[in-house]
């Protein structure tokens, strides 16, 4: 049985390797020099974050030796108040990633349910939402989540 934790300092060379390896898997690192710079950045930004808690992450470890084989992440973005959201806070759900060898498992669902819960009862919040990758799409719809096409971004 997987354990399912909040990540912590300790976690953060293996939460970047895994932020990593998605962005290699869906394409976003083209070459080595890109990782690299990726890597320093990635490390630096948790190191202030995450003991902040400007970012929270979970882990699911899987065996006796603890190998982290799943994560999760959780940004919160504060916005004005609207008539669907009074308090004005909404989360991001980024960074779901879990090792091939360990998908299909259930350790992204647990995830999920931990951040979803994590936000319904220690939060205001009253919004979560995510970018989907093909794959996880319908995990994502299983747990309620649904799409919408209000999104329009800019890239400079």
């Amino acid at each position: 049985m997987p354990l399912i934790r909040r990540a912590t300092s300790a976690d953060i060379a293996t939460l970047t390797a895994l932020r990593l390896a998605l962005l290699r898997e869906t394409g976003k690192i083209v070459d080595e020099q890109q990782e690299r710079r990726l890597r320093e950045l990635t490390d630096s930004y948790l190191l202030r974050a995450l003991p902040r808690e400007e970012f929270l992450a979970w882990v699911a470890e899987v065996d006796e030796q603890r190998t982290i084989a799943a994560t999760g992440g959780l940004v919160f973005l504060h916005r004005p108040p609207s008539s669907e959201n009074e308090a004005g806070l909404e989360g991001y759900v980024l960074n779901m990633y879990t090792l091939p060898a360990w998908r299909g498992q259930g350790l992204a669902r647990a995830i999920l349910r931990q951040i979803v819960t994590y936000a319904r009862q220690q939060t205001p919040a009253r919004r979560l939402w995510l970018r989907a990758t093909a794959a996880g799409r319908s995990l994502y719809a299983s747990e309620g989540f649904v799409p919408t096409t209000r999104e329009m971004e800019l890239l400079w």
